[in-house]
């Protein structure tokens, strides 16, 4: 049986742990090249190392341990919080941690980690720079709305936030640009079959490319949901616990955000989303649940055509084509 080992990984350091004899082995090294070896001397081909997605912590020391036939899992750090209240645990240190996620990787065998190909780290760095620059003009463009409303900003500022936002603008433009030619250039088919899809633009397309690792991350559609946070979460129980249903906003929040505009245009241009709008209007779901409702059948539509690498059919599930 292959050794699993526990990783908790901060900035400066990370505690490793693992079972001998059903008791745990406890290690601290620095976070960089001299501890990763140092490490590595304590480890056999076949050993299995579990650590959590810290931030961006964890991609070194990961990179260096698959290059060198490790095996790798990396886990959302919610599986591990939830996993750790699960058994009642109530010390919270790095040792401990470490002991905990060793105990995990135990239990539930996680999948092996692939590291991004390049173009799709590219990719989701530009995403990140953004998404960074898109909060910074709403915010500039919400600021200079309500200084109009009150007539209180000076002359000079009025010019230096419109500058800078001009510039945001350009900068934001030249990186939704080259975007588009890495998607083009790397992934053309899954670019020009998501593009098929009624509602799904350009924009839409491409950054589904980039956190889906070109879809190659999700095997099974309702993880992919799960993933995006567009699934429904319902809270009930018994006769007397009757929460309301919501989705999870667990996911990410960036994609849940297009395919949710997207539904704008795909409930006139989608005949599948359009029958669904009219199905649950009649039911007399609330508008939002209904976006959610189509958003929800965009993300499906887009990992059918890519999986069966076939382009959109417009009859496909209609009763009326039945």
């Amino acid at each position: 049986m292959s050794k699993v080992i526990g990783i908790d990984i901060s900035k400066q350091t990370f505690d490793v742990s693992w079972k001998e004899k059903d008791k745990y082995v406890s290690m601290a090294f620095p976070n960089n090249q001299e501890g990763f070896h140092s490490f590595l001397k304590h480890l056999k081909k076949g050993n299995h190392c579990v650590m959590e997605a810290s931030g961006t912590y964890y991609l070194k020391l990961a990179m260096f341990l698959h290059m060198r036939k490790m095996h790798v899992s990396v886990v959302n750090p919610l599986v591990i919080k939830r996993y750790c209240q699960m058994k009642l645990t109530r010390t919270k240190t790095d040792k401990k941690d470490a002991q905990m996620i060793c105990a995990y990787g135990l239990s539930e065998k996680p999948e092996f980690w692939q590291p991004d190909a390049p173009y799709i780290k590219e990719m989701n760095g530009i995403l990140t720079t953004l998404e960074g620059y898109e909060k910074i003009a709403t915010q500039i463009s919400n600021q200079m709305e309500a200084e109009r409303q009150l007539d209180t900003i000076n002359t000079s500022a009025k010019e230096s936030k419109e500058g800078v936002l001009a510039h945001i603008e350009k900068e934001i433009g030249k990186l939704m640009d080259e975007l588009a030619d890495m998607a083009q250039k790397h992934c053309p088919e899954t670019l020009a079959l998501l593009k098929t899809i009624p509602g799904i633009g350009t924009k839409t397309a491409i950054v589904l490319i980039a956190i889906t690792g070109n879809f190659e991350y999700f095997e099974d559609v309702r993880a992919l949901c799960a993933y995006c946070g567009i699934c429904p979460r319902i809270h009930k129980s018994g006769t007397s616990v009757k929460g309301k249903e919501h989705i999870v906003k667990m996911g990410n929040g960036r994609i849940r955000k297009l395919l949710y505009l997207c539904t704008w245009s795909a409930q006139k241009s989608n005949p599948q989303c359009k029958e669904l709008k009219e199905r649950l209007e009649a039911k007399g779901k609330p508008v939002k649940v209904i976006k959610v409702a189509m958003a929800n059948k965009l993300l499906r539509m887009a990992f059918g055509v890519v999986k069966s690498e076939k382009g959109y059919n417009p009859n496909m599930g209609l009763k009326s084509a039945a």
